[in-house]
């Protein structure tokens, strides 16, 4: 399914080895290679221009520094370009998908993880990202 984005560059940030691991392989087994893991987030801000993902699975609720905060860094850093977040959390209270998009969430997914949920809105979010791109080029 993820097969025409097989060259798209995913970061996954999250402090459990465990949810990298099993989002990486998830989307390996979906035609993707090039997913980044991180479980620090205090590394996630100098690493970003080298990734320079298309992009990001957050954690929420992770060791000194939060998703949120990351997360606006990571809007910050994204300046106008369309990079797509999709933030990983347990937690569905209506304050903290607020939260996470007044500080620029695109989408969320719940955990545990549901594999084809995950993979479709991997897939449209990134469709949506190429179709940015196309029409900014044309600009």
């Amino acid at each position: 399914m993820l097969q025409l984005h097989a060259d798209a560059r995913v970061l996954v940030v999250d402090d459990y080895e465990g949810n990298v691991v099993l989002l990486k392989r998830l989307l390996a087994r979906h035609g993707m290679a090039a997913v980044e893991t991180v479980t620090d987030p205090r590394t996630v801000l100098s690493r970003l221009p080298e990734l320079d993902p298309d992009l990001v699975l957050l954690d929420l609720h992770m060791p000194h520094v939060d998703g949120y905060m990351l997360l606006k860094q990571i809007r910050d850093w994204a300046g106008e370009a369309y990079l797509p977040v999709i933030v990983l959390t347990a937690d569905t209270t209506p304050e903290t998908l607020l939260r996470a998009v007044d500080e620029g969430a695109t989408d969320f997914l719940t955990k545990p993880f549901n594999a084809t949920e995950i993979v479709i809105r991997i897939r449209n979010l990134l469709q949506t990202r190429v179709l940015y791109r196309e029409l900014k080029a044309l600009r």
